[in-house]
């Protein structure tokens, strides 16, 4: 097999848009085991991982704001985020953040 392809991959969006602009969707994402090196030998897991992230549009005017928040890995899944494919010393893995929290504004004018 060649190395960093997984063996399956799906991912799914559900989106939901009220009539006075609040937004919100969730995302989620399985990826299958793959390997890391040409010799096979070594296997990386597959993982699940889900975000849901929401936001509010507001008009005033020419002027837009924008409130967005959202929430990576709501289950706190450990995986690996980067495997660096034969990796010198084997090095080959980069852990992935676990559960975290974003929130902003942005404003257009």
């Amino acid at each position: 097999s060649l190395p960093g392809i997984p063996g399956s991959q799906l991912t799914f969006q559900f989106g939901y848009q009220s009539l006075n602009n609040w937004q919100m969707q969730i995302t989620g994402e399985h990826i299958g085991r793959f390997y890391a090196n040409n010799s096979n030998s070594v296997e990386v897991d597959e993982f699940q991982k889900f975000r849901i992230q929401g936001r509010k549009l507001i008009k005033m005017g020419d002027v837009e704001i924008n409130f967005f928040a959202g929430i990576n890995n709501i289950f706190n899944v450990k995986y690996f985020d980067n495997v660096r494919l034969n990796a010198f010393g084997q090095r080959y893995y980069e852990p992935a953040p676990g559960r975290n929290t974003y929130f902003g504004l942005s404003i257009g004018i």
